[in-house]
């Protein structure tokens, strides 16, 4: 499949769910772990589809950058058990975050503000790094 330079999220959706079954559900089947690294909008559509996440509610899930998630599926490949919640108490997570949860908080509550201040913000570091500009006005 060739990725589309750009794409809703709802089809970004449609791609991972056909991943999901022609890849990654048969090597979980197998026993097999299976470790998914992609783009953000891309994260979002598996974190939707594991944690069965409405339309409404995507839009509060904020996945900061480089802070690995950890699903642990029973043999249906289901979520086990809830880790905590998303940034709604009603938004249920299933997976548990390999950093510490103070930090992804910080981390979630700067994405949520990075639209309006134009940056980018990471788990990592307490500074902002502004983004690179790409051409210039003339």
């Amino acid at each position: 499949t060739q990725v589309p330079q750009t794409e809703s999220l709802r089809d970004c959706a449609l791609r991972v769910d056909a991943a999901w079954r022609s890849s990654i559900a048969p090597a979980l089947a197998q026993g097999k772990t299976v470790l998914v690294v992609s783009h953000g909008n891309t994260l979002r559509a598996f974190v939707k589809h594991l944690d069965a996440i409405s339309d409404d509610d995507i839009f509060y899930v904020d996945l900061p950058t480089a802070c690995p998630v950890v699903y642990d599926l029973d043999e249906k490949l289901k979520p086990i058990a809830p880790q905590g919640v998303w940034s709604r108490p009603w938004i249920v997570r299933r997976g548990r975050f390999l950093v510490d949860e103070v930090r992804v908080k910080k981390a979630q509550e700067a994405m949520r503000q990075q639209v309006l201040r134009d940056i980018s913000v990471s788990a990592f570091s307490q500074q902002m790094v502004k983004p690179a500009v790409i051409g210039s006005k003339a």
